[in-house]
Parts: structure tokens; C-alpha cells; sequence
């Protein structure tokens, strides 16, 4: 069959009288409450109603649903690889499932997935795709033990569990400790399947600290819009008696034998300069009893446009006391960057951090009389006046979690000379979600909204307001002040800078960072 041509066996219709009934014995059987059938109802009428009309004419046979690739069953395996890197992911996604439901060749395939395990490797300043290597060797291993139909462990027939015994191995290796329970294990577990016809019942256990290097589909799909949170790769920190596996349960995770990696949080800025940006990011470094050793020697600055294009990028590495800071040019290209702590020796901790960035223009690609600010950098606060350019960024806080009484913030304008007159605030906003029960004490008028705003504003040039000037194609003049945070409730904050031409009815230019402060 043509990929042009959809297979009616593949396709699936659910109508919404089956698909609320089906909702409706979850609930009563307790499976989900009323409310989160009703939304999650709600989301599928959504989802189904925003679909593209071009998709929805493609199924109705009005528009062709054209493949990716042209005349794909006439090319060789060489031609459809030299065709994928100008994909989309989800055209990508489109050739492996033909490819694999067809001819199956494992040139194409491995070269589909290149993408995914690029995205996917551990560290990127060390050339060894281990979790790659994992992955085929799992599958080596559970050839080897499938030949026989059982083994001291485990039963490998298909009608003993034994596909879903493979399946879980592909995602998570072979257990740290496994065990036969005793006959009272065994009953328990054969009492809650229901059944009991298997010929071997064994414990599958594994350490916590167990790394789940896929990142999120949202990464896979965009990976140059991608934010941290989308590669975080620990189990998060448990509390009081959270049980891990109730806390944590990715589709996969991986040993690595050189040693455990942290994921840092990170603060990262980009400022613009004559003919690059230079990327300004702080990671804060874990406690002393992680045993994560970073310095200047250890730590590399990464950039990765594609699994062939990988960079260590030159750098600057600064260590200040809760944090280890890294700047350097780079192109104003979008990419995947990050800060990497290599352990000195194998077993040690490694570090690191992972996030696309889509840098802004460059100085000598502004116009003439365009104006400009980049983000607020939050900083830590020392004795006397804020630091200036030359030493501002080493105090970058290594995230965006506060506390303490004051904290420093630094940004820089473009296109403003020094004798410009101009206006400045520095607005600091709450940002808590608001419960169902305080929104309707709000609209009674027996609860007030714990959000709002604090700002500060002055005009410059004047005396205890100063900038500096960094020299470029345009005008660059940087700020720093100090923030008094001390009568702020702990919770989750913006802070806004502001800056525009003093009597200019044009909108002033403003840019934001979220923060989240701990209390003094």
C-alpha cells in the first residue's frame, strides 16, 4: 500500500455517546471523580473541533494527504536518509512508522532516531552516546535470555507475561536486586492479578538514582523552543513518607557506569553585542554532600544545532558562593546550550544543565534609532554600591529563587546614549494562583486578592542613578540597583523593568523575569 493511502484497518472511530459512557463507569467505579470526567471530556470536544481543516479534509478524502517524502518506495535507503534532515519532527515521526510497518530497513530507522538520541545523551561534552549503546545492548540481552522459555528468574512466554517482561527491560534495564519473595509474596501478588499461572514470580528493584534521559515530546517536536523543565532527568526531592514510585515513574530511565548526573537550575540571559550575543548563565550548585566538585577546569559550555553539530564553546567560568557562572559569544543562531560538570573520575557526579535559546538580534542587525532591553538578571547582594558590567554577571544567582532582604538586578538598554533623558521603573509583582474559594470571597467581598504591585520609578541623568557605557555600534548603557524585598510576603514574583524616553507618549520598553522568593 502507497504512504498517499490511509489503511481503513488503522483507522479507529469513537463516537461521543461510546467514548461518555466509557467516562461515565470510570466514575462510577471510582476510577476518576465527575469533575475530571467532565473535563477531560471537555479537552478530547476540544481537541477534535481544533484540528486543522486541512487534516479534516484530508480525512474526508477532498484534500491528498501527501507524504513527506516523494516516490518513497522508489528510492533506495541512501536517498530517503539524505532527504530527512530537512523534516519536521512529526514528518519524521510519519516515514519511521511507514518504514518500519514496510521494508523496515534499519539504515532509515537508525537515522530517524538519530534525532531522538541526540536529544537524549547524557552529557554532550563527552563524545560517547552511552545511552544509545544501553538501549541496543538491552536488547541484545533479552534475545539471550527469550531463547530459552524460562530462566532463575523470570518466565519468558508470551502467555507468562513474558512480552511485557521484555518491554519492561527495554525501558529500564536489567534490576539492581531482584528476589523470590516467599510463597506469601506469592500469593498476595497472584490474589491481586487475579490469576496464577506462572512459573516463576521474582522482585524487579531499582535505585533512585536512576537517570530518564528522554526529554518531553514538546522537546523532541521543537527543541530550539524547549525550556529546562523539559530535560529534567532526576527523580524529584521526596518529602516526609512520599513513596518514590508514586512520585516518579518515567517511561524510561538508565544507569550511566561513569557516574550519576544532577540536572542544576539555571539563570540564563542573553545581551547583545556588535556582532554576537553574549550568553550569560549561573547554575546553582548543589550541597557539599552531593559531592559534586566544579570549578573553572571541569566545567564546558555546550551548543548543539543537530546529532553531527556539537560545540564546546569557548568561555569564561566564574564561582561565586552558591553558584558556578559561564559567558560566552555566540552566534545569534537558535540552539540547544548548557552548562556541563564533568566528574574527575569515573563514579563521581556530574552536573548539568540543558535549554534551547532563540538569542536576539545582534547590535549591527538593529536599525538605526531602534531601541532595545534585555531581560533583568537577578543577582546576589554584596557590601557597597551594585557591581557594574565589568563584575555584575559573576554575581549572578545560579536560579531564580530568592532569599534574603535585598537582591540585586542588572539589565542593559541599547540605542540610548548617556545624555538621554529618560524615565525608569522597576516594578515588582505577585503572581499566586488564585484558589476557587478566595475568587469567590473576592467576588463577596470577604477576601481581598493577595496579588498585586510595588514599584519604583526615577528619571536619569540625575545624582545616586547611574548607568556605564559599553562601547558598541550602538549605544549600550547598563544598570544595577539593589530591590528591598524585606516586607514582601514568600511566594511567586515578576519583577519588570521599564525604561522609555522621559515625554515620549511611545509605550517604554520593558522586560521580565519570574522569581520565586523564599522569605528573608
Amino acid at each position: 500500500m502507497s504512504p498517499q493511502l490511509k489503511n481503513p484497518l488503522d483507522v479507529m472511530v469513537i463516537t461521543r455517546e461510546r467514548l461518555q459512557d466509557t467516562l461515565d463507569d470510570a466514575v462510577r467505579r471510582g476510577r476518576m471523580t465527575r469533575d475530571d470526567a467532565s473535563e477531560l471530556m471537555a479537552a478530547i470536544v476540544r481537541h477534535a473541533i481544533s484540528a486543522p481543516a486541512e487534516r479534516m479534509l484530508r480525512a474526508t478524502g477532498l484534500v491528498e494527504d501527501v507524504f513527506p517524502i516523494d516516490d518513497y518506495d522508489e528510492l533506495t535507503a541512501a536517498q530517503i536518509v539524505s532527504q530527512l534532515g530537512a523534516l519536521e519532527t512529526a514528518d519524521l515521526r510519519r516515514v519511521r512508522d511507514y518504514e518500519r510497518r514496510n521494508a523496515n530497513r534499519k539504515t532509515v530507522l537508525n537515522a530517524v532516531d538519530a534525532k531522538l538520541w541526540w536529544l537524549a545523551t547524557p552529557l554532550f561534552s563527552d563524545s560517547t552516546s552511552d545511552r544509545r549503546s544501553s538501549h541496543f545492548a538491552r536488547k541484545v540481552l533479552i534475545q539471550l535470555h527469550s531463547a530459552l522459555p524460562w530462566d532463575e528468574r523470570y518466565d519468558w512466554r508470551n502467555r507468562f507475561g513474558g512480552e511485557a517482561l521484555s518491554e519492561m527491560l527495554v525501558r529500564y534495564g536489567w534490576p539492581a536486586f531482584s528476589a523470590f519473595g516467599g510463597s506469601w509474596e506469592e500469593m498476595s501478588h497472584a490474589s491481586w492479578m487475579g490469576f496464577y499461572d506462572s512459573t516463576r514470580t521474582a522482585t524487579a528493584e531499582y535505585p533512585q538514582d536512576r537517570l530518564h534521559l528522554f526529554p518531553e515530546w514538546r522537546a523532541v517536536e521543537d527543541p530550539f523552543h524547549a525550556t529546562a523543565d523539559a530535560w529534567q532527568i532526576n527523580m524529584p526531592d521526596l518529602e516526609g513518607k512520599d513513596e518514590p514510585a508514586a512520585q516518579w515513574w518515567p517511561t524510561e530511565h538508565y544507569a550511566r557506569a561513569a557516574g550519576s548526573i544532577r540536572q542544576l537550575p539555571d539563570q540564563t540571559a542573553m545581551l547583545r553585542r556588535d556582532g554576537h550575543i553574549l550568553l550569560a548563565t549561573a547554575s546553582e550548585l548543589p550541597p557539599a554532600r552531593f559531592g559534586l566538585h566544579a570549578d573553572a577546569a571541569n566545567t564546558a559550555l555546550v551548543r548543539t544545532t543537530g546529532p553531527k553539530d556539537v560545540e564546546k564553546v569557548p568561555h569564561e567560568a566564574y564561582r561565586n558562593e552558591k553558584a558556578i557562572v559561564v559567558t560566552a559569544p555566540i552566534s545569534s543562531k537558535p540552539a540547544i546550550v548548557g552548562t556541563e560538570v564533568r566528574g574527575a573520575r569515573a563514579g563521581e557526579l556530574s552536573a548539568r544543565t540543558r535549554f534551547a535559546v532563540t538569542p536576539p538580534a545582534t547590535l549591527a542587525s538593529m536599525k538605526a534609532g531602534e531601541t532595545a532591553i534585555s531581560d533583568p538578571i537577578l543577582m546576589s547582594v554584596a557590601d557597597g554600591p551594585p557591581p557594574g558590567p565589568e563584575t555584575a554577571l559573576q554575581h549572578m544567582l545560579g536560579s531564580t529563587r530568592v532569599r534574603g532582604a535585598k537582591m540585586g538586578v542588572y539589565w542593559e538598554t541599547y540605542g540610548w546614549t548617556p545624555g538621554d533623558s529618560v524615565d525608569v521603573a522597576i516594578v515588582v509583582t505577585r503572581k499566586e494562583q488564585l484558589s476557587k474559594l478566595r475568587r469567590l470571597g473576592m467576588l463577596i467581598r470577604v477576601a481581598h486578592d493577595i496579588n498585586g504591585s510595588v514599584a519604583v520609578r526615577w528619571g536619569e541623568p540625575q545624582p545616586g542613578h547611574s548607568s556605564w557605557t559599553i562601547p558598541g555600534v550602538l549605544p549600550i548603557q547598563a544598570r544595577s540597583v539593589y530591590v528591598d524585598l524585606s516586607r514582601l510576603e514568600p511566594g511567586h514574583y515578576s519583577v519588570t523593568v521599564l525604561v522609555g524616553k522621559h515625554g515620549s507618549t511611545v509605550a517604554p520598553l520593558s522586560a521580565s523575569r519570574e522569581f520565586v522568593f523564599d522569605g528573608v
